[in-house]
């Protein structure tokens, strides 16, 4: 329908609005590179006299579908044209879109680390869904705005928030939204160490989601049970779980998750007891990947376990580093067990072997920016891998 609309010059309006109407159906199932391919053809042979708001409608969703790609580059101008196209409607724009528009941004913001600019974001757009009474859209901004708090460390907050967004998802949104719902709780009972709970939300959304065969939360969730078996020791469940979820995200082109899926292989062959050789390029392809795309967040993630890398090869210097840099970024005093496992192997073995410099190195690491970690992480992973030289 969309190539007959396309190649009709009279049917190509109903082909963009159709377009549109897809976003769901290409969200939901990942197929993320297809919807922009259809979306941008659609968006450049419309006609000049095309009605803003399904333009609106359209950049919107091309730009949420690059988000979920982590296109973040092209996401942005996107989404900031169909919002400035909903503004030049004024008072006849759909509020409603020009929320999830709003969402979107928002979530680029979320991922850039940004989070006292996204928290404004969230609560503006959680003021317009109350008042528009979209109670599936209220809820999944309170997962949202519990995804915030849950990293700059209110926890309190982040469960109140993530409870309510969960009752209400299960009383009037579709089964995506309890997924997300049960997702978000799940991260923060492993967070707190509740690791058995941790895992029954998890497994619980895993099945829900396969229910509806929606391949972006199977893979994202089969990362996180994977994470919390890597804590307890479980290494052969990990490595099926990691396994499943990379050739998901590969077959939907999810690479936000491919890249945190690769990552986390290389942390459990670490575990496993791999050299650098195995894990370094792993860990690296990750790192680059997260740094080129402005990801903050997964940059200050990823220097923990690199640092543990590090440490095991007796570069206590660096490992300390990172860590200390991670630690005065961080707005959350609460470190995950997967982090305070790695924080007490790499300062043990530091302050056995440094003594004295020790303290230097920690004070060395709380100063350094972003770029100068990522590059010192770049480094001496590079120079560990090639060996002796």
């Amino acid at each position: 329908a969309l190539a007959y609309g396309l190649a009709r010059p009279a049917a190509r309006l109903d082909a963009l609005r159709l377009g549109v109407a897809l976003r769901g159906f290409w969200r939901f199932r990942g197929l993320f590179t297809e919807g922009r391919g259809w979306l941008q053809r659609l968006i450049d042979a419309a006609a000049a006299d095309a009605p803003l708001a399904v333009l609106a409608d359209a950049h919107s969703t091309a730009g949420m579908l690059a988000r979920y790609q982590d296109d973040h580059e092209a996401a942005l101008p996107l989404l900031h044209h169909s919002l400035d196209i909903y503004r030049q409607l004024g008072d006849a724009a759909d509020r409603g879109a020009m929320a999830v528009t709003l969402r979107n941004i928002a979530a680029i913001h979320y991922w850039r680390d940004e989070l006292e600019l996204t928290e404004q974001y969230s609560r503006d757009i959680l003021a317009i869904e109350r008042e528009l009474g979209n109670l599936p859209a209220v809820a999944t901004m309170l997962g949202n705005l519990a995804s915030v708090n849950k990293l700059l460390g209110r926890f309190d907050l982040t469960r109140a928030y993530q409870v309510e967004a969960l009752a209400l998802h299960r009383q009037v949104s579709g089964v995506g939204g309890v997924i997300s719902s049960l997702n978000g709780l799940g991260l923060l009972e492993f967070h707190e160490g509740h690791l058995a709970e941790a895992l029954r939300l998890h497994e619980e959304a895993l099945g829900m989601a396969r229910a509806i065969d929606d391949p972006y939360h199977q893979s994202m969730l089969l990362a996180n049970l994977a994470e919390n078996k890597m804590v307890q020791g479980r290494l052969a469940e990990a490595r099926a779980d990691l396994e499943a979820s990379l050739a998901l995200a590969r077959a939907g082109g999810f690479a936000r998750l491919e890249m945190t899926t690769v990552f986390n292989l290389g942390l459990l062959r670490l575990l496993e007891g791999g050299g650098a050789a195995e894990v370094w390029p792993l860990m690296r392809r990750a790192l680059v990947y997260w740094r080129d795309s402005g990801i903050r967040v997964m940059v200050d993630v990823s220097l923990y376990p690199i640092a543990l890398l590090l440490s095991r090869a007796g570069r206590d210097e660096a490992a300390v580093r990172l860590v200390s840099y991670v630690d005065a970024q961080t707005r959350n005093p609460v470190r995950a067990p997967d982090f305070q496992m790695m924080l007490d192997e790499i300062s043990g073995a530091a302050r056995a072997r440094r003594g004295a410099g020790f303290a230097a190195a920690e004070a060395n690491g709380r100063a350094l920016t972003m770029d100068e970690a990522t590059a010192l992480a770049l480094g001496e992973g590079d120079a560990l891998a090639a060996g002796p030289e």
